[in-house]
């Protein structure tokens, strides 16, 4: 099944108070890592799953799908009892803690429209933020979103390596997802081009690029998985061996 790319876009002032509010709407959580919930970060890396990183962009009814067959993310746990959002940050990967060969912030094996090598950089921090129940159990689902930095909108920008003119463009919004208690797996779920992803901006200014596939206020989906651990061996993210692991309960 083909993959698509990269994606986080723009978001309605009205939708983001919603998916935003919602990450409040539980109470706050009592975060355990590695059998503790005394308060601290934990360092964490994350490995997306083979199947790679989906994205793809509703461009006046054609869609372009583009893909990532391996991204790496590092970030902070939040451990505590009654910790409010966010539960974990995601940061930009660092060279220290990449000891592999080192592509931009570690989004890999980029395509986008007709098969252009594209390279992804995510802005700033992103934040994973709960907004589902959670018990006592180690076996929960829980739903939340994954949005920018002090829960405003995420954003990254998108360029072909080689020629940026021929298709960059920028994303900015806010993605539903979920951690998996069970399996220590991180899902970003979002799809049917609801508008909670968005095209923000065109690189060359324009109102369209990458082939006139990609414009402004565009609506993207963007699927993928992580599987979230830290590595004691060498740091290397594409090989994770100590699972932390992380539960919240209410």
């Amino acid at each position: 099944m083909k993959r698509k790319l990269i994606g986080a876009g723009g978001l309605a002032i009205a939708a983001i108070g919603v998916l935003i509010s919602s990450a409040f709407a539980h109470p706050p959580y009592d975060v355990e890592v590695g059998g503790s919930t005394a308060t601290a970060d934990h360092l964490f890396f994350g490995t997306s799953t083979p199947a790679g990183i989906d994205f793809s962009v509703d461009h006046l009814g054609t869609i372009t799908n583009m893909d990532c067959g391996d991204v790496n993310v590092e970030g902070k746990v939040h451990a505590g009892l009654n910790r409010n959002n966010p539960i974990a940050t995601i940061m930009p990967v660092t060279r220290v803690n990449t000891p592999e060969t080192f592509h931009g912030l570690d989004w890999k094996n980029c395509r986008g429209p007709a098969g252009l090598a594209m390279t992804v950089q995510p802005t700033l921090n992103w934040e994973l933020r709960a907004s589902g129940p959670a018990t006592a159990a180690n076996t929960d689902v829980i739903a939340g979103q994954i949005t920018g930095a002090g829960g405003g909108l995420l954003t990254a920008r998108v360029y072909a390596t080689a020629a940026p003119g021929a298709c960059d463009f920028t994303v900015s919004g806010v993605a539903d997802g979920s951690f998996d208690e069970a399996t220590q797996a991180l899902t970003v779920n979002e799809t049917g081009y609801t508008g909670n992803l968005t095209i923000t901006s065109i690189g060359s200014g324009g109102a369209a690029n990458c082939f006139g596939l990609v414009g402004v206020g565009d609506s993207a989906d963007f699927q993928g998985v992580f599987d979230i651990g830290a590595d004691a061996v060498g740091n290397d993210k594409d090989e994770i061996t100590v699972p932390l692991p992380v539960y919240l309960s209410e």
